[in-house]
């Protein structure tokens, strides 16, 4: 029947505080917020006995499907938010699943945001994540998938990937542009690319591979809108090709004053015919049936550059 002790109000199927202000205490006098319990128990040391927790909540029925949960809400017993146990085996192997509710309709249906599967992988978008972690987006979200907002200015990676893998990448990225890398900070770089290891095999350190045979777009292009060289390759500290930025090549020379400007002697292939005409342009070759060095016109012209040399 229905009455009351203390701080309890008992009805004929609740038991409830009397008043807004009353506080439960478990293990202690002393209680800390509505409810407060206190216990010398350790779960972390005996995760398989139900006993060794604090609190345990437990669904009833043992059918794969079945939930247990805590709900979460402000007024007119709407669900704002829940964590919800998912059954998926025998002996309560299951999920844990998180809800938040973005409408504001009356008993509008909180949606999965997350979820831990019992195999430990996480799903943040999606209920069934194939990896340790998955993060999807659907159209209707118009957001980023991840975004990292590194505010730390010491000596510290905004994402810091260790792969052991030696048969894998330790970075995929597919999709419309593969991979955009932006720097807006000074004295730094857009991409660096860095090794430094005994490398025995045949793997560069860096392979660009367009492999569609039908493709007949650019594989790499470099543009350069201030004053700065378009490419510099360096031996150790010594560079030895230049490009600037007026399109002049230097061989040798980091200060290129010609279209080509080569520091030392120049090698070239003995062909066996001269090469064709192209209008607009001449052509310096040599023969291997003399070894002389040619220079053809663009009308076809053919002369001997030697001619009248000492020893030609």
């Amino acid at each position: 029947g229905a009455g009351s002790a203390g701080g309890w109000t008992t009805g004929s199927a609740t038991v409830r505080l009397t008043t807004n202000s009353d506080q439960v205490a478990i293990g202690t006098n002393t209680p800390d917020g509505k409810v407060r319990i206190l216990s010398s128990l350790d779960p972390i040391t005996g995760t398989t006995d139900p006993s060794a927790f604090h609190l345990y909540i437990q669904q009833s029925s043992q059918t794969n499907g079945k939930s247990a949960g805590i709900a979460f809400g402000t007024t007119n017993n709407n669900v704002g938010s829940a964590i919800i146990y998912q059954d998926s085996g025998s002996y309560a192997k299951g999920d844990l699943a998180f809800f938040t509710k973005e409408t504001t309709d009356n008993k509008g249906q909180p949606n999965e945001a997350m979820r831990i599967k019992a195999s430990g992988y996480v799903g943040i978008g999606t209920y069934v994540p194939a990896a340790k972690l998955e993060v999807e987006t659907s159209e209707s979200d118009s957001a980023d998938a991840v975004v990292i907002d590194a505010n730390e200015t010491g000596p510290y990676f905004g994402l810091l990937v260790d792969s052991e893998s030696t048969s894998s990448r330790a970075i995929k990225a597919t999709g419309y542009g593969g991979a955009f890398l932006q720097q807006d900070i000074t004295s730094g770089y857009g991409l660096y690319v860095y090794r430094n290891i005994s490398e025995s095999g045949a793997q560069p350190l860096v392979q660009f591979k367009d492999d569609n045979a039908n493709n007949t777009q650019t594989t790499l292009k470099v543009t350069q809108d201030g004053t700065g060289d378009l490419v510099n390759f360096l031996t150790g500290s010594t560079e030895v090709v230049t490009i600037n930025n007026k399109g002049q090549l230097g061989v040798g020379t980091a200060a290129p004053n010609e279209k080509i400007t080569v520091e030392g002697a120049i090698s070239l292939d003995e062909v066996g015919s001269a090469p064709s005409a192209t209008s607009g342009y001449g052509k310096i070759y040599v023969k291997n049936s003399d070894s002389k060095l040619y220079f053809k016109n663009d009308s076809g012209s053919e002369f001997d550059l030697l001619a009248g040399a000492a020893g030609a």
